[in-house]
């Protein structure tokens, strides 16, 4: 299954061979949503590009069974599942990890949707990172870290440290030993 910007696609494949028996498709009911909310009819602020993730669950229900029934194979038959989603799609999730926007108290709220990645409404947050990033000292553990994406693997990491107690941050940005 692959899920991607506008739709959702399935392919069934022969693992002996690789031949493609079936394959189906299918657009996303609520499609991009990038003007407006399509639970509340909010209008949404510029660069934001949400999806609603029930959607995800329609495709996935339309495209399983319409390559079952066009090859004629049994569920039972079926020995593996790929799921593919686009690129850095992000989807806020609870401790259960249900999707925020599949419960009633956040259903209206447009930040429980799915970003996908083309929502860059945090582009003035990142700016700012990157603005900081650049200040810290050049022996701090973030001196190796060429994108946004590295930084918060490491802070990430370095919190575990902490946490176990083993390591600190120092006010330079410099990770020590305990």
């Amino acid at each position: 299954i692959d899920f991607g910007t506008l739709s959702g696609r399935a392919l069934l494949v022969r693992v002996s061979d690789g031949h493609e028996i079936a394959d189906a498709g299918m657009d996303y009911p609520h499609g991009v949503m990038d003007e407006t909310l399509a639970a509340t009819g909010e209008k949404l602020p510029p660069d934001f590009a949400l999806q609603d993730p029930h959607d995800y669950l329609e495709v996935l229900r339309y495209d399983i069974r319409k390559v079952l029934a066009d090859s004629g194979v049994a569920p039972e038959d079926i020995i593996g599942l790929c799921v593919d989603f686009t690129c850095c799609t992000m989807l806020p999730v609870d401790e259960n990890f249900t999707p925020l926007c599949f419960l009633d108290e956040y259903k209206n709220e447009k930040f429980a949707y799915a970003k996908l990645w083309k929502h860059h409404a945090a582009q003035p947050y990142a700016d700012k990172l990157n603005a900081v990033i650049v200040l810290l000292p050049s022996d701090s553990i973030f001196q190796d870290a060429e994108t946004l994406a590295d930084i918060v693997l490491i802070i990430g990491i370095t919190r575990i440290l902490e946490m176990r107690g083993t390591y600190r941050l120092g006010k330079s940005s410099c990770l020590h030993h305990v």
